[in-house]
């Protein structure tokens, strides 16, 4: 193998390296290189046939399951046995875990990319402590019902198979179909929403609908808005992710950022009572914001348990 060949095949196993990235670092140290983009393509997949054993993907993955016998359900497309519709799996202490704390599960999608191009799930219980720990995983089309349906079956299946209780509270996002889904498998079974994902949207909706020339009306039950459509480009930053779980201080400043510490009391509220006043001091801080206003209210209020 000559020294071009070699450094070629230690650069195409670099993950997230561009294969144009490859020849341009080949050809800078070599300019009489004869190396193309498709070589390279080439050489990336026969490498990762190699690491495969010669197996697709998915019999690859599950494979790997059998030989280390991790518990698994899996759904194949009916014409086409190599092609994975949803998969579901735990582990050992996984297992030991979810046994111990039952009581709580949440469900929650957040990594899109694998090379299943399916959303990787997780479910996730809670200890006596408070920390969080893995109780399953799923590869699911969450575009179709059909998807969030395997994936509560295959985690009743999984509990029933290991003798682990229905758990006392479900914890969800804002999916119909994902809540549907698990009703269907657990009727008798309070559902709650994320508390994370509440604070989240609330502060991405307070930063859409922030009115810069603020509304004259502090009508919050309905009335026209006077804002244009919440603009989609709109999005929140690395400091408004942090915003998220931060504490409430003393200071609470009349922008977006303040909505969401201000809502914070509100959600937070240790009795009905301040509950209830925790509402009103966010609807007159923020009184001239009446469409963030008639958004709370009307997704979230009354909101006291």
């Amino acid at each position: 193998m000559t020294i071009q060949s070699q450094m070629a095949n230690q650069l195409v196993r670099r993950v997230g390296v561009r294969a144009r990235d490859v020849r341009a670092v080949i050809q800078e140290q070599y300019p009489d290189s004869t190396f193309t983009r498709k070589d390279i393509y080439n050489a990336r997949s026969l490498i990762n046939r190699e690491k495969l054993g010669g197996l697709t993907p998915t019999a690859a993955l599950i494979k790997l399951f059998d030989d280390n016998e991790i518990p698994y359900l899996i759904k194949l497309a009916d014409d086409d046995p190599d092609r994975l519709l949803g998969l579901v799996w735990t582990f050992p202490y996984c297992l030991q875990m979810w046994k111990r704390f039952p009581e709580v599960i949440s469900f929650d999608n957040t990594y899109n990319t694998n090379r299943f191009k399916l959303p990787l799930f997780q479910a996730t219980g809670q200890t006596c402590l408070g920390s969080v720990f893995n109780a399953a995983f799923g590869l699911i089309d969450n575009e179709r019902r059909e998807g969030f349906q395997f994936l509560s079956e295959s985690i009743k299946q999984l509990m029933e198979q290991h003798s682990i209780r229905q758990p006392d509270v479900i914890i969800t996002d804002f999916d119909d179909s994902m809540k549907a889904a698990l009703n269907d498998q657990f009727p008798d079974i309070q559902q709650q929403l994320c508390i994370h994902h509440i604070n989240s949207n609330v502060l991405l909706r307070a930063k859409q609908r922030w009115l810069k020339r603020p509304s004259s009306s502090s009508d919050i039950s309905g009335g026209s808005d006077i804002e244009a459509d919440p603009p989609d480009q709109i999005q929140l930053n690395p400091t408004d992710q942090e915003s998220i779980s931060a504490p409430v201080g003393n200071d609470i400043s009349h922008t977006y950022s303040g909505v969401l510490a201000m809502w914070k009391l509100v959600l937070f509220a240790e009795s009905e009572e301040a509950h209830e006043k925790a509402w009103i001091n966010l609807c007159k801080k923020f009184n001239d914001q009446s469409p963030i206003l008639r958004y709370l209210h009307g997704t979230y209020m009354p909101v006291w348990a």
